[in-house]
């Protein structure tokens, strides 16, 4: 990927098969083992979601979602929003407790509203409350690019 003439390379280190229930096709959940979170490259945890750091049950779809917005974040605002999704990095903890739009605020990135709007309503702590692809793209922000 390239931005403002920054080649930004992405791999596959954290690749991990998503498997899907036999009967009916839907996927499921799966974990990743202490282990191999270990072997992550440090500068890639930014992009790696709570529920896969903290060893939970997570769905593949909503950890590569995760990554994606990370990416964005940092394309529209030249910077990661945070070292580590852990609750040990102080500026995840701040956008759990307060939410991205106060974090955006305190950091004095002044981003379009529905652009903050967006990102404050994805980033949460629990992939469950988080925006799903179509939501995303339905978002107002998208909607006017």
């Amino acid at each position: 990927m390239v931005h403002n003439d920054l080649i930004v390379f992405i791999g596959f280190g954290t690749a991990k098969l998503v498997p899907t229930d036999p009967s009916t096709g839907s996927r499921m959940l799966t974990r990743f083992k202490k282990m191999e979170i270990d072997r992550f490259k440090v500068d890639l945890l930014a992009y790696l979601p709570y529920e896969l750091l903290s060893e939970l049950a997570f769905d593949g779809y909503s950890v590569d979602l995760w990554a994606v917005m990370i990416t964005f974040y940092r394309l529209v605002t030249g910077q990661l929003p945070w070292k580590c999704a852990t609750m040990s990095d102080s500026n995840f903890h701040m956008t759990c407790r307060w939410g991205m739009r106060k974090v955006l605020e305190v950091k004095r990135l002044n981003l379009n509203p529905d652009l903050t709007d967006l990102l404050d309503i994805f980033f949460k702590l629990g992939p469950r409350k988080r925006l799903g692809l179509d939501e995303i793209l339905r978002h107002p922000w998208m909607r006017d690019l």
